[in-house]
């Protein structure tokens, strides 16, 4: 951009009337909604960036897991509910490392890359797309179900 459009009354016009608008109004509805209508144009990639946000937070801060880390593990509890230490420290391990997983499966989503780039011969744009398919698949055939399945175990 040149100088000229930072001096041009109607460009400046243009860029103040547009934040007036839409931008400050979209940060106070995000603020007390969770969303803003901007956000629909594309909704499943933004909620995929909340969740991962959301996933990550709660792992940095996970001081607890739900039971069904305890019975994958195989972890026993005695009678008063406690599993011992060494089985704390293999639970909660689990937990956050299946939180960062779906952390970045859901950061991947997210960001929509399939990897093309101009110049690129055909080879290698069919492969960057067959890789896309491929990763596509697995996120929609088995970490979304998965995701699903523990959806209700998302507390802190």
């Amino acid at each position: 951009m040149s100088l000229r459009y930072w001096f041009n009354p109607k460009e400046v016009y243009v860029d103040v009337r547009y934040m007036v608008r839409y931008r400050i109004p979209g940060y106070f509805r995000r603020a007390w909604y969770g969303w803003a209508p901007q956000d629909t144009w594309s909704f499943d990639h933004y909620l995929a960036s909340v969740i991962a946000e959301g996933l990550e937070h709660m792992a940095d801060h996970a001081h607890g897991w739900p039971f069904f880390i305890q019975e994958e593990l195989g972890c026993v509890a005695d009678k008063y509910g406690a599993i011992g230490k060494d089985n704390d420290d293999a639970c909660l391990h689990a937990w956050k490392v299946w939180l960062y997983d779906k952390a970045r499966w859901f950061r991947w989503y997210a960001a929509d890359h399939i990897g093309l780039r101009p110049g690129m011969t055909d080879a290698e744009k069919s492969h960057a797309l067959d890789f896309w398919e491929k990763q596509e698949k697995h996120f929609y055939e088995v970490v979304l179900p998965d995701f699903c399945k523990r959806f209700g175990n998302l507390w802190d």
